[in-house]
């Protein structure tokens, strides 16, 4: 067989079957080797350069990262349904709920096999609740650590601990607290208005307040923990991720240096979301300090920010659109280099497990693509015909 015609035939087939880079690299390497450059025919020169296209095109949508290859991905959609499930359990929910009703009461009494409201009972009963739970659902540890501490005032490691990033000290555990339920038997400590009303007592309060970082409340009693531990984990109209923002906003004073879009169109208040709202607000805050990290650094100015919060489907969409602006990484070395400092604290420490992140961005020199930054796949470039500005998506799936 002629030497040109089995060079093209080995090409074709190359290109027919779509054989890996480094095949085709060494396809290459060799035909240059053994066919003399003034002897190619036009017909291999073509094939010679589809398939250098090929393998370049290949390389820059299929880039697979080893980016944070040791922290394994934990998928956020477990979060949602184990706190759903704590939410609606009939004994837990009153560990995040004002105890508001006799015949609430009355049940608990029932699992407890009282005929009146007694404290230590309750307490086992609860955490003989969260244990069934906490068997039948995988999420990050930090959550469940985080709740057991509330409930009992120590970590999975026995140590005695705090919760939440408010690092409260009080728990369903703490010595003050069985102490008021001794001279108060009969009584719950997290009574709602319609119980306390009726029973004329307002449960158990603390001698020193707590301030939440969430809403800049101060929290004085026992029925007011019990919300604002729901307020960790559950996004609703009373604790709209809307307000929450806002008053980080005004607290870190970045409404002097960001001019944020919040419509209503595009920010919907009635959403419910179960997730771990500290680490979220976390999330947000790392992206926006990144945003003003930049601006700083390249003198640009001031950064218009659009942030939305809807629903699509089956998940809950938060994006964070600093639209004048350019990534500062290519599309190559966004899919093919490690995560720097900020990116692999935010992937490790406060997404993972809560919430996938996606990328999609003006690369600069009439480049657009979208990323997946991570979901627990390997990165991937979704070509886009234009963007504007960066952005940064947060997808929460139930």
């Amino acid at each position: 067989m002629d030497k040109n015609k089995f060079i093209k035939n080995i090409l074709d087939y190359s290109l027919k079957k779509e054989v890996d880079s480094k095949t085709k690299d060494r396809l290459i390497s060799l035909v240059s080797k053994e066919v003399d450059k003034s002897d190619i025919t036009k017909e291999i020169l073509k094939r010679i350069e589809k398939l250098e296209t090929s393998t370049n095109e290949k390389t820059k949508e299929n880039v697979k990262s080893n980016t944070n290859s040791k922290t394994k991905y934990i998928n956020p959609s477990n979060l949602y349904k184990f706190l759903l499930a704590y939410n609606q359990d009939p004994i837990l929910k009153y560990t995040c709920h004002e105890i508001d009703d006799e015949e609430i009461i009355d049940e608990i009494n029932r699992v407890c096999e009282t005929s009146d409201y007694n404290f230590t009972k309750h307490q086992v009963v609860i955490e003989q609740r969260f244990d069934e739970l906490s068997k039948s659902c995988f999420v990050n540890p930090n959550i469940k650590n985080l709740i057991l501490v509330y409930l009992k005032g120590k970590s999975y490691s026995g140590k005695y601990d705090r919760w939440s990033s408010e690092k409260i000290a009080i728990n369903w555990k703490s010595r003050d607290l069985i102490e008021w339920c001794k001279t108060n038997p009969g009584f719950v400590p997290n009574p709602g208005v319609n119980l306390i009303n009726k029973m004329k007592n307002k449960g158990f309060r603390f001698k020193k307040g707590i301030n939440s970082n969430l809403t800049g409340q101060r929290i004085s009693s026992f029925s007011g923990l019990v919300i604002h531990f729901k307020h960790l984990f559950h996004i609703r109209g009373d604790n709209s991720l809307k307000k929450i923002i806002n008053n980080i906003n005004q607290i870190e004073n970045w409404n002097d240096k960001i001019n944020f879009e919040i419509t209503e169109v595009d920010f919907w208040d009635n959403l419910e979301l179960f997730t771990d709202v500290d680490k979220f607000i976390l999330a947000y805050k790392t992206i926006i300090g990144l945003i003003i990290e930049i601006v700083d650094k390249t003198s640009k100015e001031k950064p218009f920010v659009k942030l939305s919060f809807k629903e699509e489907k089956s998940n809950i969409i938060f994006s964070i659109h600093h639209k004048n602006s350019v990534y500062q990484k290519t599309i190559n070395d966004t899919l093919s280099k490690r995560e720097g400092e900020t990116y692999t604290r935010l992937i490790e420490k406060q997404i993972n497990g809560v919430c996938d992140l996606y990328l999609k961005a003006d690369f600069g020199n009439n480049k657009y693509a979208e990323i997946n930054i991570w979901n627990g796949k390997d990165k991937n470039l979704t070509k886009l015909e234009n963007v504007k500005g960066v952005e940064h998506i947060l997808k929460f799936t139930k």
